[in-house]
């Protein structure tokens, strides 16, 4: 399992945080490295994403970004605000349920990697 971060690295992505940038997680981490495992988020509701983007915005750019957990929603309200932007996404074309499957695939073989599920 890897963390990405809100850092933002210009030669790689100068708009977006690495963790909701494409070029970062899709393209560089899992293209070019061949990270194929589980990728979650640092905090969505720290500064360095919160000051730019909102809780539900970042949930949706992170995992269209190609991260497959995210962490943030810190209340029953926040995650049902969070579970329905990713519904709207998907809805409105945006986040591919083709995404959505793969990354539940890569969090089911990681359960079962680590024998929580057979």
């Amino acid at each position: 399992m890897i963390m990405a971060t809100d850092v933002l690295m210009p030669a790689i992505d100068p708009t977006l945080p690495a963790e909701l940038s494409p070029k970062a997680i899709n393209g560089i981490l899992r293209g070019e490295l061949g990270y194929n495992g589980v990728v979650v988020t640092d905090g969505l509701y720290m500064g360095g994403i919160s000051q730019h983007w909102s809780l539900t915005e970042a949930s949706v750019l992170s995992i269209i970004a190609g991260d497959d957990m995210i962490e943030g929603p810190y209340s029953p309200s926040l995650v049902a605000e969070v579970v329905t932007a990713l519904k709207e996404a998907i809805q409105q074309g945006q986040l591919s349920m083709t995404r959505v499957d793969e990354a539940v695939r890569h969090i089911l073989l990681l359960k079962m990697q680590y024998g929580m599920i057979k």
